[in-house]
């Protein structure tokens, strides 16, 4: 068989087996479902944030940068300094409202650690954000501030053991596209390893002979090209041939 031919045979296959893996990551989402401000269920939890509130609150403050506070307090407002709201902000003695507890969104899957709770509050003609992913921690509750990014819009992990299922540190497992993706590399990388050792020492293989299928990986940009046109046309081959 041609070199080319094999080249894009194995890119075939390569291919296909990513679409099979995104598949199964798609396929294993269980998005949560909004039943108020602190509750989303899927088809098999029900997330539960109530307890984690505080009366007045807030029940959770974090430090950003140059010395600026967050404080926050899940399913119900407060207030701090002269404002009041869910997610607030202390910049130099002032207070900012960057979330109320009347726009709570939820997105994602609790068990694949993609959960994602959202504020928001219109201050004139600016909107800013708060964005909270909910991971799941043993016997711990703690906000923690990751970064503001872009401008006004302000992204926080929520460390929660009311997110951890069956008693365990970690919500959930692996998910079947994860396996599938491990497995690849892993398989990749022992195919590389056995292939480079068996050109150089057994075929005395010097420089970039000694890459197994070196015409496949250098026409590895082409064949993603046409694995990804070949996706988007449904699977389907050209009706196109060329002139004789």
């Amino acid at each position: 068989m041609e070199p080319v031919t094999v080249a894009r045979a194995l890119g075939m296959i390569l291919h296909s087996y990513f679409v099979l893996c995104i598949m199964s990551v798609l396929s294993a989402a269980d998005e949560c479902v909004k039943v108020d401000s602190c509750t989303c269920k899927t088809s098999k939890h029900t997330i539960n944030l109530h307890p984690l509130s505080a009366d007045p609150g807030p029940r959770f403050t974090a430090l950003g940068k140059s010395n600026d506070k967050y404080f926050y307090n899940p399913c119900k407002d407060f207030t701090e300094g002269t404002v009041s709201g869910v997610v607030i902000q202390e910049q130099a003695g002032v207070y900012y409202i960057n979330g109320d507890d009347n726009t709570a969104t939820f997105s994602g899957d609790p068990e694949l650690g993609t959960l994602l709770l959202t504020y928001q509050h219109t201050d004139g003609s600016l909107i800013r954000h708060s964005k909270i992913r909910l991971l799941c921690k043993a016997n711990t509750d703690e906000l923690v501030f990751n970064e503001e990014n872009p401008k006004v819009n302000y992204h926080f992990t929520l460390y929660t053991q009311h997110l951890c299922f069956g008693g365990q540190g970690q919500s959930g497992g692996l998910s079947t596209g994860s396996v599938l993706v491990i497995i690849f590399f892993v398989s990749l990388l022992v195919y590389l390893i056995a292939g480079i050792m068996f050109l150089k020492f057994v075929r005395k293989a010097e420089g970039t002979e000694m890459i197994p299928n070196y015409e496949f990986w250098t026409a590895m940009p082409s064949l993603i090209r046409e694995g990804v046109y070949f996706t988007f046309r449904g699977f389907k081959t050209e009706a196109t041939y060329e002139k004789i």
